[in-house]
């Protein structure tokens, strides 16, 4: 084989990998939001969450570069055979992952075979995409792209079902009354720097499932509970905006949320 074909050869078996990784991921996506009842707010979670991409894109694609040179050495290259190369590879992962509480011996064991079952189906579909599309360059480079546009559109515009939907804002509060609400609602406030503000929520809801989580300019803030159910405070480490993200599961009512900083 001359060195420019060799080259296409490898360059097209690169993209094949990383387009099963897009598919993949794909997949995974669509049915944890099946599972979670179409639950848009914890399914998106998982696409702002550097490690599922890394196992994805990452640990999946180099895992299987290596599995296949394996398999090519010891000349099985069957699917029953890459069915166990990919399942072993699923497993390790977690074996070592989760080794530091090896001390809880039951609980280590827990978490590996959940984890590894969860990773062992997607590894499975991984392989299946793999050797469907392998081999078409052209296919492959369709594929990756539209899989990649796909996670990152949801990734970056959150979509969530709202129907019925009236909301008003006030400087110091927030009402919202729904229908139907599956997915997230973000609302910005601007706070003062090194304050302390008390929060106030209050859900109305007749049927489904609510959540609620702030997040600052960095992650996610952590709120210091109080002795009212529906009262939380936060505590800034900056000046400028916050984001008070609820969440429904197939919701009907309404919520409403204020916030007024407390003198100390």
């Amino acid at each position: 084989m001359e060195a420019g074909e060799a080259m296409k050869v490898s360059i097209t078996y690169i993209i094949s990998k990383f387009a099963a990784a897009g598919i993949t991921f794909s997949l995974f996506y669509l049915v944890s939001l099946m599972i979670s009842n179409w639950d848009f707010a914890s399914s998106n979670d998982l696409l702002k969450n550097p490690y599922i991409w890394l196992c994805f894109f990452g640990y999946a694609v180099i895992s299987s570069i290596l599995i296949d040179y394996l398999l090519k050495r010891n000349g099985k290259t069957s699917w029953f055979y890459s069915f166990i190369y990919y399942t072993i590879a699923s497993v390790v992962i977690w074996l070592l992952l989760f080794l530091p509480s090896i001390s809880d011996f039951f609980y280590y064991l827990a978490m590996v075979l959940y984890a590894g079952f969860i990773t062992v189906w997607c590894s499975w579909a991984y392989l299946v995409v793999y050797r469907l599309i392998k081999r078409r360059s052209g296919l492959s480079i369709g594929l990756m792209v539209v899989s990649l546009l796909f996670l990152l559109a949801i990734l970056f515009f959150q979509p969530s079902i709202q129907n019925g939907w009236q909301q008003s804002t006030t400087e110091n509060s927030y009402h919202a009354s729904f229908d139907l609400f599956s997915g997230e609602e973000k609302i910005e406030v601007d706070l003062e720097g090194e304050r302390i503000y008390q929060i106030t929520l209050n859900w109305s809801i007749s049927e489904g499932g609510h959540g609620w989580k702030v997040r600052g300019k960095d992650d996610y803030v952590k709120l210091e509970e109080t002795d009212t159910a529906t009262q939380y405070l936060l505590h800034t480490t900056y000046a400028g905006p916050y984001y008070f993200f609820v969440s429904g599961n197939k919701a009907k009512g309404n919520v409403d949320v204020s916030w007024v900083e407390v003198i100390r």
